[in-house]
């Protein structure tokens, strides 16, 4: 199910079809009237929990721009399947501008490709005067649809992470309540604590492999002990390359090599299958799993009776950040990343594009879009309504981290180092006799093959 769960496809699709693009790209016409006809594409099955809150929540948005801008319409572009879907559809749409459409959902580790494709218009003159939603987006969300120094995308939501705990399951074990883990060894030590504890549980469900994908494996799990740890740099930003070997990335593999050779972790049946990805809030639901670094669309699955609600869920359970390696400064990490609107350089009418982005990222739209879909709203102001703090307990606790959070790389280079951490976490899961040193060869293999020896590096 959620979230970022596909590869990125853009690179095979965009590189031979840039210069045509660029040439014929229409730029943006100060006070162009606000009629015409503009269309968006986005995903009609994957981001929302349910497809008749898709339905919904795109026709309000219709009905809204057309009765706002009676000159104007609105064509919907909906594209079912998975977000690897999704965005192969944006890519192909792209590749022309007869068939490009005005306004595009992507994630946003793709934000940087397409910018730098020149598939996306610069928003700076539609940012610089906003102030709906600009003013409240912080920092770090802004920088992940910043490219270059310009802003290419509209940050929609986010995905970041915390550490679940069934609050029953941990005291049984003698584990002080509220359980606030302050390094690496307090979560494995609260694991150790629970299987002696509760016979059948889970103690850890730790996400490992490439068959969940690069972004469910690194934003979800692998990334949030990697930015937490005594080295947390993935891509080098001084020398655009990426780290295929530190003192914090042999951290992040020992974490797992512990979890997995003590049989703290899921069954490899369980780790592996199809449903991975989505099993950990079932199983939290069904008491089968006392702790799981995931990520905050899990309570929504225990609210909407589609998902097989748990009521009980505000009462039982337990979250806490996810602490660094060693308890240093600033003492919690999280990966963020999430979904963004951009303007096509072919729109012919981006001044009314950006008009139907300011009523998607309006306050009613934006905090439903972030409930129905497991999101946390980019702007902190819709973040700290009771409106979403209450929704889905206890989803209201993700409020403040995209204040410390670290955005996932907008780097070509990603998908690639996603799933090359996910082999070696994987080898690691079904073999934890693995050697760390044999760990680092399968990443580095891995990466060498996709990108070649001058796009990585080793940091000491």
């Amino acid at each position: 199910m959620k979230r970022l769960l596909g590869a990125v496809v853009i690179g095979c699709l965009t590189a031979v079809t840039t210069a045509s693009v660029a040439g014929q790209a229409a730029t943006p016409k100060s006070g162009h009237a606000l009629t015409g006809t503009i269309s968006i594409v986005y995903s009609e099955s994957y981001e929302f929990d349910a497809k008749n809150l898709t339905d919904t929540w795109w026709s309000r948005v219709k009905r809204q721009f057309e009765s706002k801008y009676s000159g104007a319409t609105l064509k919907l572009i909906p594209v079912g399947g998975t977000d690897f879907d999704e965005q192969k559809k944006v890519a192909l749409l792209l590749r022309s501008p007869s068939t490009s459409p005005d306004v595009v959902s992507m994630e946003t580790p793709n934000v940087g490709e397409l910018a730098q494709s020149n598939y996306l218009l610069a928003l700076n003159k539609y940012v610089n005067a906003d102030k709906l939603f600009w003013p409240t987006t912080p920092k770090s969300v802004k920088d992940m649809s910043t490219f270059n120094g310009s802003v290419y995308a509209i940050n929609s939501g986010n995905n970041v992470s915390m550490l679940f705990y069934n609050k029953s399951m941990l005291k049984k074990a003698g584990i002080a309540m509220p359980w606030k883990p302050k390094t690496w060894n307090d979560i494995l030590s609260a694991a150790r604590k629970v299987k002696k504890a509760n016979a059948g549980v889970i103690p850890l469900w730790l996400h490992a492999g490439a068959s969940i994908g690069a972004f469910v494996g690194l934003v979800q799990t692998a990334g949030n002990l990697i930015d937490g740890s005594v080295t947390p740099t993935m891509l080098d930003r001084k020398t655009n390359k990426w780290v295929i070997d530190s003192p914090g990335l042999r951290a992040t593999l020992g974490f797992y090599k512990t979890v997995y050779s003590e049989g703290l972790g899921p069954p490899s049946g369980s780790l592996f299958g199809s449903t991975a990805a989505i099993q950990p809030p079932d199983l939290m639901r069904k008491h089968k799993l006392a702790i799981v670094l995931g990520s905050n669309w899990y309570p929504g699955q225990w609210v909407f009776k589609f998902a097989d609600p748990w009521p009980t869920a505000r009462s039982e359970v337990g979250v806490a950040p996810v602490p660094t390696q060693n308890g240093q400064a600033p003492g919690r990490a999280t990966t963020l990343a999430g979904w963004s609107w951009g303007i096509s350089r072919a729109s012919k009418n981006p001044d009314l594009a950006w008009a139907l982005i300011e009523i998607m990222q309006g306050d009613k739209n934006m905090l439903d879009h972030a409930n129905w879909a497991g999101f946390l709203p980019p702007s902190t102001k819709v973040a700290s309504s009771p409106a979403f703090a209450t929704f889905a307990p206890p989803q209201g606790q993700f409020r403040d981290y995209a204040a410390f959070a670290t955005p996932i790389p907008s780097d070509p280079g990603f998908p690639v180092y996603g799933r090359a951490l996910g082999d070696a976490t994987g080898k690691l899961a079904q073999q934890p006799s693995t050697s760390i040193d044999d760990a680092i060869k399968i990443i580095e293999k891995d990466m060498k093959n996709e990108l070649g020896g001058d796009k990585i590096e080793k940091l000491g």
